[in-house]
């Protein structure tokens, strides 16, 4: 009886195990929204979490590495940029990007 509990106890630990190993997360995926007020473009990611870390690229050669989902960014002269969000999931391991444009007028 004894080593049949044992037996049991090592067959539902190796289940829980394979269990954990084999938990997928959900897929990473960057996206973003944005607003343009004059030179002014206020920028919310989409994924959001404690281990997303996000690196904006501002199509004027500037760029903002940050933990937090928002961004302010004031642009010096007008003109069309392509507005660029990498995110990585350091929890996942998983990461994304995806550019879109932006007409800044003032």
């Amino acid at each position: 009886m004894f080593k049949m509990t044992i037996m049991y106890k090592a067959i539902f630990l190796s289940c829980i195990l394979f269990i954990l190993a084999g938990r997928t997360h959900a897929q990473c995926s960057a996206g973003f929204s944005f607003t343009v007020r004059e030179d002014s473009v206020y920028l919310q990611a989409e994924k959001t979490g404690t281990d997303i870390h996000y690196l904006w690229s501002f199509g004027d050669g500037a760029g903002l590495s940050t933990t937090d989902s928002t961004a302010l960014y004031i642009y010096t002269s007008p003109g069309l940029y392509n507005i660029t969000l990498y995110v990585y999931d350091s929890l996942t391991n998983c990461y994304d990007s995806v550019t879109k444009q932006a007409s800044v007028q003032f």
